[in-house]
């Protein structure tokens, strides 16, 4: 026996050695080379013949892949391999097209990772080439788009130039003094909110909220700002000045009313206030009275580093206005002192103890009753009250 597995081995050994003498280096079997034309980058293979190619396992990662487009791979045989089941292979030349987009970079690195095989069995490990390549000549700008470029600097300039114009003082202002807020009611149906912006500041277009309690807002036509490159969000919309904005109401259900507004500002001197809330209070005119004055409050910080608000002061109503039935309720119980006040909460107690949410548990009590041992008419009545007051 061991006569023939000694040759055996022999031959086997053989065949390895002279298979592994055949066999090319990775380099000169799959040539890969990478080359920048027009606007896409071609990846190259010249694979040798007796070797293939595996299409699943070229893989392509850069340092700028926002900047490349889908690679477009060529369509490839199947092959039943011996390996890897089912697979496509590419011979003789491969080109793999990637295109390049717009972009801020002037030069990418690619990974490309690749494995392949040669016909007589044997498989080489995966192989990565890394490669630089130029590609500051694609998607040059054009001379209008350069003439744009020029006038968009040169107008960022300008407004750059004008706001430091304006004399900054040394420290910031309060907010309240800052970005001056009140809000009144011109008529029965209609808000005006004004902001008084110093001309060392400015108010944030996106970041105004408005909200009221016991009323609808309606459409609000809110004035456009004015663009400005801002250090901490890009470019926004802004406003300077004097801002007006008329609130329609719509589905007034109770006054008064209460009106929300929240904003944000910052200062030319390089200071951003916490976003601020003011809350006020108001009473709608009747139609054809006078508009009333309002009391205003807020619950922000008044300065970058406050951390107290400002009570407004006055409240003047000047007109009476029919209060619906919950208002009405409301409104007794404020005048009323503690000893009616609980009085009444007692009567309605008892009215919501006869309830048909309360029926059920007359059996589940009745059962509780008839239960005990020994029960008089007496000790009956007086769980019954203890159960009605407990409810009320």
């Amino acid at each position: 026996m061991k006569r023939f597995l000694l040759p055996l081995l022999l031959l086997l050994f053989s065949t390895f050695s002279h298979a592994q003498n055949d066999l090319l280096p990775a380099d000169e079997a799959f040539s890969f080379k990478a080359k920048v034309v027009n606007d896409e980058i071609l990846l190259n293979w010249d694979v040798a013949q007796g070797y293939y190619l595996y299409k699943e396992k070229i893989k392509i990662s850069s340092d700028f892949s926002i900047q490349l487009g889908t690679a477009k791979f060529p369509k490839a045989k199947i092959k039943n391999d011996e390996f890897f089941g089912k697979i496509g292979v590419y011979r003789n030349n491969v080109v793999v097209a990637i295109p390049v987009l717009e972009g801020d970079a002037r030069s990418v690195q690619l990974n490309v990772g690749f494995q392949g095989c040669a016909d007589l069995g044997v498989c080489y490990p995966p192989i990565t080439k890394s490669v630089a390549l130029d590609i500051s000549s694609i998607h040059k700008p054009s001379l209008v788009d350069d003439a744009l470029n020029i006038f968009s600097k040169a107008k960022v300039g300008v407004q750059s130039v004008v706001e430091k114009a304006v004399s900054i003082s040394d420290e910031p202002l309060p907010a309240d003094k800052a970005f001056a807020f009140s809000v009144t009611a011109i008529d029965s149906n209609t808000l005006l909110a004004t902001w008084d912006v110093h001309p060392e500041y400015y108010l944030y277009h996106d970041k105004f909220f408005i909200e009221t309690t016991g009323a609808e807002i309606g459409d609000v036509a809110f004035p456009k700002g004015k663009e400005k490159d801002d250090p901490l969000f890009g470019k926004v919309q802004i406003h300077k000045g004097q801002l007006n904005v008329e609130i329609p109401l719509k589905n007034i259900k109770s006054l008064p009313i209460t009106f929300t507004a929240k904003f944000q500002g910052c200062w030319l001197g390089g200071i951003c206030y916490p976003p601020m809330e003011k809350t006020t209070t108001i009473t709608l005119p009747i139609q054809g009275v006078q508009t009333t004055t309002v009391a205003e409050s807020s619950n922000m910080p008044s300065t970058p580093n406050a951390a107290e608000s400002v009570p407004a002061t006055v409240l003047d109503k000047t007109a009476s206005v029919e209060l619906n039935e919950t208002d009405k309720i409301t409104d007794i119980l404020k005048q009323g002192d503690v000893l009616w006040t609980l009085g009444w909460f007692f009567v309605i107690g008892l009215g919501l103890s006869l309830t048909p949410c309360v029926f059920p548990m007359i059996p589940i009590l009745s059962g509780i009753i008839v239960g005990q041992k020994g029960i008089t008419t007496r000790k009956a009545l007086i769980m019954s009250i203890v159960f009605v007051l407990a409810m009320s």
